[in-house]
C-alpha cells in the first residue's frame, strides 16, 4: 500500500510543471494498472484507503496550483475531483436503491425479473 501511497506523491509533488489534463491521464493510468494488478481477492478496504489518498493529494495538489488558502476542501470536493477534474474512482457508488436494476429492467422491457426463476 505506500509504495501505490509513494508514487501517487511523487507525481503530485507541488513542482509539477506539467498541465492538469496531463497530470491527471498519468495519475489515471497508474490507478487502473494498480487496480488491475490487485483485482484478485478482497480489495474493497485498500480501495477505500487509496480512493481517500489520492483525493487528499490531488486535493492538496490543486490548491497550492490555485493558490487556494488551506486545503482547498471547500473549492475541490470529492465529487469535483473525480467528476470535474476526472480522476478515477476505484470504488464505485452504490446506486440510490438496491432495487434500480430492477426498476430500469421493468421499465425497458428486457424481460429480467427480479427473482430467479
Amino acid at each position: 500500500m505506500q509504495r501505490i501511497k509513494d508514487k501517487i506523491g511523487d507525481l503530485l509533488k507541488p513542482g509539477e510543471k506539467g498541465s492538469w489534463p496531463s497530470v491527471r491521464d498519468r495519475l489515471n493510468r497508474l490507478l487502473a494498472g494498480w487496480s488491475a494488478y490487485f483485482s484478485y481477492g478482497t480489495r474493497a478496504s485498500a480501495y477505500r484507503a487509496v480512493d481517500h489518498h489520492v483525493s487528499e493529494s490531488v486535493r492538496r495538489f490543486l490548491a497550492k496550483r490555485h493558490k487556494e488558502p488551506g486545503r482547498g476542501a471547500r473549492r475541490f470536493s470529492w465529487s469535483e475531483i473525480h467528476g470535474k477534474y476526472g480522476v478515477t474512482q476505484l470504488v464505485q457508488p452504490l446506486s440510490p436503491t438496491p432495487w434500480a436494476c430492477y426498476e430500469v429492467c421493468r421499465k425497458a422491457g428486457c424481460g429480467k425479473s427480479a427473482r430467479p426463476v
